[in-house]
């Protein structure tokens, strides 16, 4: 309509001032000739019919495309095109900028799709490694994944580390920094789980079950390499972290106080990381219970090798604590006294006490389901396969090889496996102890951008018969909009999350509707690996639609400087020079 209104207005003037330029000529020679003036009347007649038979169809042409293009469902709305509001105090914290100030913001045209879908009803939320960092700072770091102060650092600052016992009370950092949700490559600030738990409650306010496969507890704080002895107490070391995690568990539980939640521990949340400790794990099973995560039947086996499970109707939801699986993962003081005389499988019992006991446990629950006609859900934070084509788990070890062959006999009743860990979206089948693909699983990238992937979280929904995963999508948050939005919008905006186009990114998109069973997907990776158009898709999904291999900060600030020195006070400015860290310069 706007086009059509300047064009029309604009030749409607050529033909003013032409009648206007005809008459005043046609009176200069009034007092002349009549010839003179039949000429000038003539040609005055034939301009004015020239313009209109040039116009006319002009004005037509251009009235019909805009009315086809606004009909159009995929034209974009006109309002996704003007620019910003004037700028208008929130009142609440800092005014807006000005308009002339304000960031450039890609508005995409993508219409919202209907969520549920239409026939699905059963479904629940899978999240993974939100890491969220009560400290964070833009500015500054100790390394990718750690934005936060350098005075964190135990190997920098030794005794003098900083080591917080209290939180921040504001969720304002970074916001005037243009880092409001966080940023790529570092953990995020509270904020960005503020807004994804809005998200989740507008979607369902009280799901019955949801799952989170680990790593609530950010990384980068003081004593999270430290060296255990026999003698180490848990007071010895700093328990900031100890302190935050508890801190977003009992958020979690806030948000949903009468939902079902499945957790199992992440590396990152054991302390010190990577390692299962007794000491630790006795106060985190204490902690989940009293932040009503744990009943006290599932306190009892927690406590005992960091895993449980959940029933919910006829599913079973069995959360293991696979760190135990990693090398060095379960610390061990087992004496070479103790180890006299035993061979094999009872020199390993007694090396591993936990995994021995986990082994058990998988053994049990597994059988007992079966007996009672249940399905089962395995939920796990590291994915049970390569990782770049090495082997994050200690897949030598007896313990593992007794777990892949449990899972082996039970697969009829296991239906999907769940992880997070990589920050990355996969998918992978597991596979038996003679490398047959036996279950599906799906591996989530994670609320924490420091994958350099967009935050995200997956709905899975499920056939309630059998509890066979039936679809799944994704609802990404676009990181680099929704921080310019933030500068403009105040401290009182919490984002928009997008479900990331059903029609292109969601199981049933890229399988045909067929369900998610290890024999279709095995088929999927096998064609996706031949089709560049859905290898493409794969790979854009695997990050939540961010397919770039640096952070924006790495290109704006290559673009300006070539030395390292440089280069880190361009991407960190308020970065203390003894913490820089050349992983960012890749």
């Amino acid at each position: 309509f706007f086009r059509f209104a300047v064009l029309f207005f604009s030749a409607l003037r050529q033909c003013l001032c032409l009648c206007t330029m005809n008459r005043t000529m046609y009176e200069e020679i009034e007092g002349g000739d009549s010839s003179s003036r039949d000429g000038l009347s003539q040609s005055s007649t034939k301009w004015t019919v020239g313009v209109a038979l040039v116009a006319v169809p002009v004005l037509l042409f251009v009235l019909l495309s805009s009315s086809t293009d606004l009909q159009s469902p995929n034209h974009p709305s006109t309002s996704a095109l003007r620019p910003p509001p004037p700028a208008v105090s929130t009142g609440v914290g800092s005014p807006s900028p000005a308009a002339s100030e304000r960031p450039v913001v890609r508005i995409t045209a993508d219409p919202p799709e209907q969520f549920p879908p239409p026939g699905e009803r059963n479904f629940f939320f899978h999240i993974a490694d939100s890491h969220v960092d009560p400290f964070f700072e833009p500015h500054q770091t100790m390394g990718p994944g750690m934005c936060h102060s350098c005075r964190l650092s135990r190997a920098v600052f030794g005794g003098g580390t900083f080591c917080p016992m209290t939180l921040p009370v504001t969720e304002d950092q970074g916001i005037n920094q243009g880092y409001a949700f966080g940023r790529y490559r570092c953990n995020p600030p509270t904020r960005l789980q503020t807004s994804l738990f809005r998200q989740m409650k507008s979607m369902d306010p009280s799901p019955r079950f949801l799952v989170h496969t680990g790593d609530i507890a950010p990384h980068g704080y003081p004593d999270d390499k430290y060296d255990l002895t026999p003698s180490t107490k848990l007071n010895d070391l700093c328990m900031s972290k100890p302190m935050i995690f508890r801190h977003y568990v009992g958020r979690l539980r806030q948000a949903f106080p009468n939902t079902i939640i499945a957790f199992t521990m992440g590396n990152n949340d054991h302390f010190p990381k990577n390692t299962y400790w007794q000491p630790f794990m006795t106060w985190a099973g204490d902690m989940l219970r009293a932040e009503g995560i744990l009943n006290s039947d599932q306190h009892a086996t927690f406590v005992q090798h960091g895993s449980h499970y959940v029933d919910v109707d006829k599913l079973r939801l069995l959360c293991l604590d696979l760190t135990l699986f990693v090398p060095g993962g379960e610390t061990t003081f087992v004496t070479e006294k103790e180890l006299e005389g035993l061979k094999g499988r009872a020199r390993q019992h007694q090396l591993y006490p936990v995994r021995h006991r986990l082994v058990k446990f998988v053994r049990e629950a597994l059988e007992d389901a079966k007996n009672k006609g249940m399905s089962v859900y395995f939920v796990g934070h590291q994915p049970l396969a390569t990782k770049k084509g090495k082997d994050e788990m200690d897949i030598d070890d007896i313990h593992y090889q007794e777990f892949k062959a449990i899972l082996g006999r039970y697969q009829d009743i296991i239906r999907v496996a769940m992880f997070g860990h990589r920050n990355y979206a996969g998918l992978q089948p597991i596979l038996d102890s003679v490398e047959r693909p036996i279950i599906p699983s799906i591996t989530i990238p994670g609320v924490s951008p420091r994958g350099l992937n967009n935050p995200s979280f997956s709905v899975m929904f499920y056939d309630p018969a059998e509890y066979t995963i039936v679809d799944f999508e994704q609802w990404i948050f676009i990181l680099g909009d929704e921080n310019a939005k933030a500068r403009y919008k105040g401290d009182s905006y919490l984002g928009t999350w997008r479900q990331h186009r059903r029609d292109l990114f969601s199981w049933s998109a890229v399988s045909g509707g067929r369900p998610f069973t290890v024999g279709v997907l095995v088929q999927y990776l096998t064609n996706t690996s031949s089709d560049m158009a859905n290898f493409f898709r794969y790979q854009t999904w695997k990050r939540g639609g961010y397919v770039g291999d640096e952070a924006p900060e790495n290109y704006i600030c290559k673009s300006m400087y070539d030395e390292g020195d440089s280069m880190m006070r361009c991407l960190f400015k308020d970065q203390d020079p003894r913490c820089w860290s050349s992983a960012w310069l890749a």
